[in-house]
């Protein structure tokens, strides 16, 4: 997927829509309604975006209803299908007070209230069942659940996030890679013998 620092990515084309150039997206925003009235989008196609006007979106349910300009038939909606759906970040709808967007977080601070400083966010995962913060301690990466319970608060102006580990969690990741390393070279003695 493209990641541009201009751009967000807003959903994914899934699959069309009977015979005139309908397309069936599914939107990654937990405010769907606020993108309904888009003069225009951008398709992720071969490491390009390329401008489409939007003729009309419909919400059904978990999935948007999509017509393009020049998009009239089924043949020309398949060759959309699978092509992933970005905006600038100028369309972003405005946040609340204690409001952000899941991009604000990448590059934040991680500091936990018993080891300190951990790294940044390097990135955010979604799962079926949670969020996971991606960062990077002592070389080996770390997936920690974003949940209330650990990530205890989030200051945006001065882009930190501030955490409660849960006991043992980073000693797993750790642990691991010394693990492997202790693993690989029982195995070069077992073959010298």
């Amino acid at each position: 997927m493209l990641k541009h620092t201009d751009y967000f990515h807003l959903g994914k084309i899934v699959r069309t829509h009977g015979l005139t150039g309908n397309m069936i997206c599914v939107l990654d925003t937990d405010r769907p309604e606020a993108y309904l009235k888009l003069e225009s989008l951008f398709l992720e196609k071969n490491s390009s975006f390329l401008p489409y006007f939007v003729k009309k979106m419909a919400l059904k349910g978990a999935e948007a209803h999509l017509t393009l300009e020049g998009i009239d038939s089924a043949e020309k909606a398949a060759v959309l299908k699978g092509s992933d759906i970005y905006l600038p970040l100028s369309k972003l709808p405005k946040r609340g007070k204690n409001e952000f967007f899941v991009h604000d977080l990448l590059d934040c601070k991680l500091f936990d209230v018993t080891h300190g400083e951990l790294g940044v966010v390097e990135d955010i995962i979604e799962t079926a069942g949670q969020d996971l913060i991606s960062f990077t301690y002592k070389g080996s990466e770390v997936l920690l659940p974003f949940v209330k319970e650990f990530v205890t608060e989030i200051d945006m102006p001065n882009k930190t996030v501030k955490t409660n580990l849960p006991e043992g969690l980073l000693e797993i990741y750790t642990s691991k890679v010394k693990l492997e390393k202790d693993d690989a070279f029982e195995e070069t003695d077992g073959e010298g013998v």
